[in-house]
Protein backbone atom coordinates (compact mmCIF):
# COMPACT_ATOMS: atom_id res chain seq x y z
CA UNK A 1 0.00 0.00 0.00
CA UNK A 2 1.07 3.48 -1.05
CA UNK A 3 -0.42 5.69 1.08
CA UNK A 4 -2.73 4.73 4.54
CA UNK A 5 -5.54 7.97 4.40
CA UNK A 6 -7.13 7.94 7.88
CA UNK A 7 -9.89 9.73 8.66
CA UNK A 8 -10.09 10.06 12.39
CA UNK A 9 -13.18 11.52 14.33
CA UNK A 10 -11.95 12.60 17.81
CA UNK A 11 -14.93 13.95 19.35
CA UNK A 12 -16.89 11.31 16.74
CA UNK A 13 -19.96 13.36 15.22
CA UNK A 14 -19.83 16.06 18.21
CA UNK A 15 -20.66 19.71 17.00
CA UNK A 16 -21.18 23.16 17.68
CA UNK A 17 -23.04 23.92 14.59
CA UNK A 18 -26.12 21.85 13.17
CA UNK A 19 -25.97 22.49 9.32
CA UNK A 20 -29.21 21.67 7.69
CA UNK A 21 -27.50 19.24 5.34
CA UNK A 22 -25.33 17.50 7.93
CA UNK A 23 -25.26 13.29 7.25
CA UNK A 24 -25.04 12.96 11.08
CA UNK A 25 -27.85 12.58 12.90
CA UNK A 26 -28.65 13.82 15.87
CA UNK A 27 -28.11 10.33 17.88
CA UNK A 28 -24.85 10.16 15.70
CA UNK A 29 -24.19 13.08 17.53
CA UNK A 30 -24.63 12.04 21.00
CA UNK A 31 -23.30 8.57 20.24
CA UNK A 32 -19.61 8.65 22.12
CA UNK A 33 -17.55 10.25 24.69
CA UNK A 34 -14.54 11.78 22.71
CA UNK A 35 -11.41 10.05 22.25
CA UNK A 36 -9.47 8.99 25.22
CA UNK A 37 -5.42 9.26 25.02
CA UNK A 38 -4.80 5.47 25.29
CA UNK A 39 -6.94 5.18 22.09
CA UNK A 40 -5.70 7.68 20.59
CA UNK A 41 -2.01 6.44 21.45
CA UNK A 42 -3.11 3.04 20.38
CA UNK A 43 -3.92 3.83 16.91
CA UNK A 44 -0.97 5.98 16.12
CA UNK A 45 1.30 2.88 17.22
CA UNK A 46 -1.14 0.52 15.24
CA UNK A 47 -0.14 2.53 11.83
CA UNK A 48 3.54 2.18 12.91
CA UNK A 49 3.05 -1.70 11.80
CA UNK A 50 1.60 -1.07 8.28
CA UNK A 51 3.70 -1.02 5.69
CA UNK A 52 2.53 1.91 4.04
CA UNK A 53 5.06 4.29 2.24
CA UNK A 54 2.91 7.93 3.86
CA UNK A 55 0.46 7.88 6.78
CA UNK A 56 -2.14 11.02 6.45
CA UNK A 57 -3.81 11.49 9.46
CA UNK A 58 -7.50 13.51 8.55
CA UNK A 59 -9.14 15.04 12.15
CA UNK A 60 -12.21 15.30 11.13
CA UNK A 61 -15.63 15.73 12.45
CA UNK A 62 -18.03 16.82 14.15
CA UNK A 63 -15.76 19.67 14.80
CA UNK A 64 -12.41 18.41 15.76
CA UNK A 65 -11.08 21.46 17.48
CA UNK A 66 -13.96 20.57 20.24
CA UNK A 67 -10.83 17.47 21.45
CA UNK A 68 -8.68 20.52 22.45
CA UNK A 69 -5.83 21.25 22.43
CA UNK A 70 -4.20 18.77 24.75
CA UNK A 71 -5.68 15.95 22.83
CA UNK A 72 -3.20 17.49 19.78
CA UNK A 73 -0.32 17.48 21.82
CA UNK A 74 -1.19 13.74 22.73
CA UNK A 75 -1.38 13.01 18.96
CA UNK A 76 1.72 15.01 17.97
CA UNK A 77 3.48 13.06 21.27
CA UNK A 78 2.79 9.86 20.22
CA UNK A 79 4.04 10.29 16.48
CA UNK A 80 7.03 11.33 17.57
CA UNK A 81 7.03 8.00 19.65
CA UNK A 82 5.86 5.96 17.14
CA UNK A 83 6.58 7.29 13.68
CA UNK A 84 10.03 8.76 13.74
CA UNK A 85 11.00 7.08 10.42
CA UNK A 86 8.03 7.15 8.78
CA UNK A 87 6.81 9.98 5.93
CA UNK A 88 3.32 11.27 7.80
CA UNK A 89 1.54 14.66 7.61
CA UNK A 90 -1.64 15.62 10.37
CA UNK A 91 -4.48 17.79 8.44
CA UNK A 92 -7.68 19.06 10.10
CA UNK A 93 -11.10 20.13 8.34
CA UNK A 94 -12.82 22.86 10.63
CA UNK A 95 -16.15 24.99 10.69
CA UNK A 96 -13.46 27.64 11.52
CA UNK A 97 -15.83 29.28 14.56
CA UNK A 98 -13.69 28.09 17.25
CA UNK A 99 -10.34 29.67 15.96
CA UNK A 100 -8.27 31.42 18.02
CA UNK A 101 -4.85 32.76 18.17
CA UNK A 102 -3.36 29.74 20.00
CA UNK A 103 -5.41 27.36 18.07
CA UNK A 104 -3.85 28.95 14.82
CA UNK A 105 -0.02 29.39 16.12
CA UNK A 106 -0.17 25.37 17.70
CA UNK A 107 -1.86 24.14 14.12
CA UNK A 108 1.49 26.04 12.44
CA UNK A 109 4.02 25.23 14.92
CA UNK A 110 3.00 21.94 14.11
CA UNK A 111 2.72 21.95 10.66
CA UNK A 112 -0.74 20.74 10.29
CA UNK A 113 -2.94 21.45 6.94
CA UNK A 114 -6.32 23.01 7.30
CA UNK A 115 -9.56 23.26 5.36
CA UNK A 116 -12.27 25.43 6.49
CA UNK A 117 -15.80 24.72 5.84
CA UNK A 118 -17.63 28.03 3.75
CA UNK A 119 -19.76 27.91 1.57
CA UNK A 120 -19.72 30.74 -0.13
CA UNK A 121 -21.36 34.39 0.51
CA UNK A 122 -22.94 35.03 3.77
CA UNK A 123 -26.76 34.57 2.37
CA UNK A 124 -25.83 31.14 1.02
CA UNK A 125 -23.36 30.27 3.41
CA UNK A 126 -25.69 31.01 6.61
CA UNK A 127 -29.16 29.19 5.26
CA UNK A 128 -27.28 26.24 5.46
CA UNK A 129 -23.96 26.47 7.91
CA UNK A 130 -26.09 27.31 11.33
CA UNK A 131 -25.34 27.16 14.80
CA UNK A 132 -27.95 25.00 17.68
CA UNK A 133 -29.69 28.59 17.79
CA UNK A 134 -30.65 28.66 14.31
CA UNK A 135 -28.32 31.57 13.56
CA UNK A 136 -25.77 31.61 10.67
CA UNK A 137 -21.82 31.27 11.46
CA UNK A 138 -20.37 33.41 8.30
CA UNK A 139 -18.79 35.68 10.53
CA UNK A 140 -17.52 33.37 12.98
CA UNK A 141 -16.02 31.58 10.14
CA UNK A 142 -14.74 34.76 8.58
CA UNK A 143 -13.29 36.20 12.20
CA UNK A 144 -11.40 32.27 12.52
CA UNK A 145 -10.33 32.66 8.47
CA UNK A 146 -8.79 36.55 9.45
CA UNK A 147 -6.88 34.72 12.52
CA UNK A 148 -4.86 32.02 10.09
CA UNK A 149 -4.56 34.52 7.64
CA UNK A 150 -2.87 37.08 10.01
CA UNK A 151 -0.78 34.11 11.37
CA UNK A 152 0.46 33.51 7.97
CA UNK A 153 -1.27 29.70 7.68
CA UNK A 154 -1.92 28.33 4.65
CA UNK A 155 -5.84 27.37 4.16
CA UNK A 156 -7.48 25.44 1.85
CA UNK A 157 -11.69 25.48 1.57
CA UNK A 158 -14.20 22.88 1.48
CA UNK A 159 -17.55 24.15 -0.69
CA UNK A 160 -20.78 22.35 0.02
CA UNK A 161 -23.11 22.97 -3.44
CA UNK A 162 -26.25 22.43 -2.33
CA UNK A 163 -29.60 24.33 -3.96
CA UNK A 164 -28.53 27.34 -2.48
CA UNK A 165 -25.65 27.51 -4.61
CA UNK A 166 -27.18 26.81 -8.13
CA UNK A 167 -26.94 29.63 -10.64
CA UNK A 168 -24.38 31.55 -8.49
CA UNK A 169 -20.89 29.56 -9.46
CA UNK A 170 -19.04 32.36 -10.83
CA UNK A 171 -19.90 34.19 -8.16
CA UNK A 172 -19.03 31.96 -5.04
CA UNK A 173 -15.42 30.98 -7.25
CA UNK A 174 -14.56 34.85 -7.19
CA UNK A 175 -15.55 35.16 -3.62
CA UNK A 176 -13.09 32.40 -2.28
CA UNK A 177 -10.70 33.84 -4.25
CA UNK A 178 -11.00 37.53 -3.13
CA UNK A 179 -10.79 36.09 0.27
CA UNK A 180 -7.16 34.20 -0.54
CA UNK A 181 -8.25 30.43 -1.20
CA UNK A 182 -6.12 28.75 -3.76
CA UNK A 183 -6.68 25.48 -2.54
CA UNK A 184 -10.34 24.76 -3.28
CA UNK A 185 -12.72 21.75 -2.89
CA UNK A 186 -16.62 22.26 -4.42
CA UNK A 187 -18.48 19.27 -3.19
CA UNK A 188 -21.82 18.02 -4.07
CA UNK A 189 -24.74 17.65 -1.81
CA UNK A 190 -27.56 14.78 -2.18
CA UNK A 191 -28.66 12.93 1.10
CA UNK A 192 -31.22 10.34 0.90
CA UNK A 193 -33.61 9.61 4.44
CA UNK A 194 -36.61 7.01 4.46
CA UNK A 195 -38.54 9.82 2.66
CA UNK A 196 -36.11 10.02 -0.32
CA UNK A 197 -33.56 13.04 -1.25
CA UNK A 198 -33.50 15.92 1.62
CA UNK A 199 -34.11 19.84 0.95
CA UNK A 200 -30.82 20.72 -0.70
CA UNK A 201 -29.94 17.60 -2.45
CA UNK A 202 -28.53 18.50 -5.82
CA UNK A 203 -29.62 16.75 -8.90
CA UNK A 204 -27.14 15.35 -11.18
CA UNK A 205 -28.15 17.90 -14.12
CA UNK A 206 -27.99 20.61 -11.61
CA UNK A 207 -24.02 19.47 -10.16
CA UNK A 208 -23.03 19.41 -13.91
CA UNK A 209 -24.27 23.03 -14.84
CA UNK A 210 -22.66 24.32 -11.84
CA UNK A 211 -19.04 22.52 -12.45
CA UNK A 212 -19.43 23.33 -16.16
CA UNK A 213 -20.32 27.19 -15.02
CA UNK A 214 -17.34 26.97 -12.43
CA UNK A 215 -14.97 25.83 -14.97
CA UNK A 216 -15.96 27.88 -18.09
CA UNK A 217 -14.54 30.47 -15.60
CA UNK A 218 -11.85 28.53 -14.05
CA UNK A 219 -10.63 28.34 -17.58
CA UNK A 220 -11.04 32.34 -18.35
CA UNK A 221 -8.93 33.05 -14.87
CA UNK A 222 -6.43 31.28 -16.06
CA UNK A 223 -4.43 31.12 -13.01
CA UNK A 224 -2.28 28.02 -12.39
CA UNK A 225 -1.91 28.96 -8.47
CA UNK A 226 -5.92 28.19 -8.21
CA UNK A 227 -6.48 24.53 -7.78
CA UNK A 228 -10.10 23.73 -7.65
CA UNK A 229 -9.76 20.03 -6.34
CA UNK A 230 -12.53 18.51 -8.47
CA UNK A 231 -11.58 20.00 -11.51
CA UNK A 232 -7.76 19.71 -11.43
CA UNK A 233 -8.12 15.96 -10.25
CA UNK A 234 -10.26 15.53 -13.28
CA UNK A 235 -7.96 17.90 -15.69
CA UNK A 236 -4.81 15.77 -14.66
CA UNK A 237 -6.13 12.59 -15.18
CA UNK A 238 -7.64 13.69 -19.02
CA UNK A 239 -4.34 14.64 -19.76
CA UNK A 240 -2.36 11.22 -18.51
CA UNK A 241 -1.73 12.82 -14.64
CA UNK A 242 -2.19 11.57 -11.39
CA UNK A 243 -5.48 11.21 -9.35
CA UNK A 244 -5.85 13.78 -6.90
CA UNK A 245 -9.01 12.22 -5.14
CA UNK A 246 -9.56 8.87 -3.68
CA UNK A 247 -12.42 7.29 -5.77
CA UNK A 248 -10.24 8.24 -8.76
CA UNK A 249 -7.40 6.14 -7.69
CA UNK A 250 -10.02 2.83 -7.36
CA UNK A 251 -8.34 2.50 -3.89
CA UNK A 252 -11.33 3.27 -1.90
CA UNK A 253 -10.09 0.48 0.70
CA UNK A 254 -7.20 2.33 1.71
CA UNK A 255 -9.10 5.19 3.42
CA UNK A 256 -10.25 4.32 6.80
CA UNK A 257 -12.27 5.95 9.14
CA UNK A 258 -12.26 5.52 13.12
CA UNK A 259 -15.08 6.94 15.61
CA UNK A 260 -14.00 8.21 18.83
CA UNK A 261 -14.33 4.94 20.72
CA UNK A 262 -11.80 3.15 18.07
CA UNK A 263 -14.65 1.85 15.84
CA UNK A 264 -13.28 1.35 12.20
CA UNK A 265 -15.01 1.74 8.89
CA UNK A 266 -14.32 1.84 5.48
CA UNK A 267 -14.40 6.38 4.49
CA UNK A 268 -15.76 8.67 6.72
CA UNK A 269 -18.98 8.52 4.93
CA UNK A 270 -19.98 4.93 6.23
CA UNK A 271 -19.84 5.95 9.97
CA UNK A 272 -22.28 4.05 12.13
CA UNK A 273 -23.16 1.98 9.06
CA UNK A 274 -22.80 -1.18 10.82
CA UNK A 275 -22.81 -3.17 7.22
CA UNK A 276 -19.42 -1.05 7.03
CA UNK A 277 -17.86 -1.33 10.47
CA UNK A 278 -14.34 -3.30 10.02
CA UNK A 279 -13.60 -3.38 13.70
CA UNK A 280 -12.12 -2.15 16.49
CA UNK A 281 -8.29 -1.08 17.20
CA UNK A 282 -8.86 -2.03 21.08
CA UNK A 283 -10.17 -5.21 20.20
CA UNK A 284 -7.79 -6.05 16.72
CA UNK A 285 -5.12 -3.75 15.30
CA UNK A 286 -5.24 -2.47 12.40
CA UNK A 287 -2.99 -4.19 10.16
CA UNK A 288 -5.69 -7.49 11.47
CA UNK A 289 -8.30 -5.23 10.23
CA UNK A 290 -7.13 -5.51 7.27
CA UNK A 291 -6.17 -9.24 6.89
CA UNK A 292 -10.21 -9.97 8.10
CA UNK A 293 -12.89 -11.30 5.76
CA UNK A 294 -14.72 -8.14 5.98
CA UNK A 295 -12.42 -5.68 5.40
CA UNK A 296 -11.19 -8.19 2.29
CA UNK A 297 -14.93 -8.34 0.80
CA UNK A 298 -15.73 -4.59 1.15
CA UNK A 299 -12.15 -3.83 -0.49
CA UNK A 300 -13.16 -6.40 -3.32
CA UNK A 301 -16.87 -4.61 -3.55
CA UNK A 302 -15.25 -0.94 -3.70
CA UNK A 303 -12.63 -1.64 -6.60
CA UNK A 304 -15.08 -3.47 -8.82
CA UNK A 305 -17.42 -1.50 -11.71
CA UNK A 306 -20.87 -1.28 -11.82
CA UNK A 307 -22.46 -2.83 -15.18
CA UNK A 308 -22.97 0.32 -16.80
CA UNK A 309 -19.16 1.27 -16.17
CA UNK A 310 -17.82 -1.98 -18.08
CA UNK A 311 -18.19 0.09 -21.33
CA UNK A 312 -17.62 3.52 -20.13
CA UNK A 313 -14.45 5.34 -22.19
CA UNK A 314 -14.55 7.53 -18.59
CA UNK A 315 -13.95 4.49 -16.01
CA UNK A 316 -10.22 4.73 -15.76
CA UNK A 317 -10.83 8.17 -14.51
CA UNK A 318 -13.40 8.12 -12.22
CA UNK A 319 -13.30 4.34 -11.68
CA UNK A 320 -17.15 3.96 -10.63
CA UNK A 321 -17.29 6.89 -8.65
CA UNK A 322 -17.49 7.67 -5.03
CA UNK A 323 -18.68 4.43 -3.07
CA UNK A 324 -20.54 6.09 -0.69
CA UNK A 325 -22.99 7.55 -3.59
CA UNK A 326 -23.00 4.52 -5.36
CA UNK A 327 -24.30 2.74 -2.15
CA UNK A 328 -27.01 5.34 -1.61
CA UNK A 329 -27.65 5.29 -5.29
CA UNK A 330 -28.86 1.74 -5.08
CA UNK A 331 -28.28 -0.35 -2.14
CA UNK A 332 -24.96 -1.83 -2.76
CA UNK A 333 -21.51 -1.07 -3.50
CA UNK A 334 -21.47 -1.98 -7.30
CA UNK A 335 -24.58 0.26 -8.00
CA UNK A 336 -24.58 2.71 -10.16
CA UNK A 337 -22.53 6.04 -9.06
CA UNK A 338 -25.68 9.14 -8.37
CA UNK A 339 -23.61 11.46 -10.10
CA UNK A 340 -22.62 9.79 -13.20
CA UNK A 341 -24.60 11.46 -15.67
CA UNK A 342 -22.50 14.26 -13.89
CA UNK A 343 -19.52 13.12 -14.65
CA UNK A 344 -19.75 12.00 -17.99
CA UNK A 345 -20.91 15.79 -19.03
CA UNK A 346 -18.47 17.50 -17.29
CA UNK A 347 -15.71 14.90 -18.99
CA UNK A 348 -17.06 15.65 -22.25
CA UNK A 349 -16.81 18.98 -21.77
CA UNK A 350 -13.40 19.08 -20.25
CA UNK A 351 -12.01 17.37 -22.50
CA UNK A 352 -13.24 19.31 -25.59
CA UNK A 353 -12.26 22.98 -24.01
CA UNK A 354 -8.87 21.39 -24.18
CA UNK A 355 -8.56 19.91 -26.96
CA UNK A 356 -9.33 23.53 -28.29
CA UNK A 357 -6.35 24.65 -26.30
CA UNK A 358 -3.86 21.79 -27.44
CA UNK A 359 -5.38 19.13 -29.54
CA UNK A 360 -2.82 16.78 -28.60
CA UNK A 361 -2.95 16.99 -24.81
CA UNK A 362 -5.74 14.39 -24.03
CA UNK A 363 -4.51 11.17 -23.08
CA UNK A 364 -7.29 8.64 -22.55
Amino acid sequence: MRRLTLIIKPVSSNCNLRCRYCYHSEQQRMSYPHMTNEVVRELIRQTSQITSKEIYFIWHGGEPLLAGKDFYQGVISAQSCYLTNRSYRNSIQTNGTLMTDNWAEFLLENKFKIGVSLDGPSEIHDYNRIFHSGLGSFSEVIKGLSILKDKNVETGVITVISKKSLGRGKEIFNFLVENGFKRINLSPFAERDNNGFVEGSLTPKEYADFMIEVFNYWIEKDDPEIKIQNLENFFQKLIGGKALFCHSTNRCSSYLSLDSNGDVYLCGRFLGLSDFKLGNILENTLLEIMKLSVYLNIAKQVSSFAVECKECKWKKICFGGCSYYRYMNGGTLDSPYYFCSSIKTILEHMAETIKRIDSSAINL
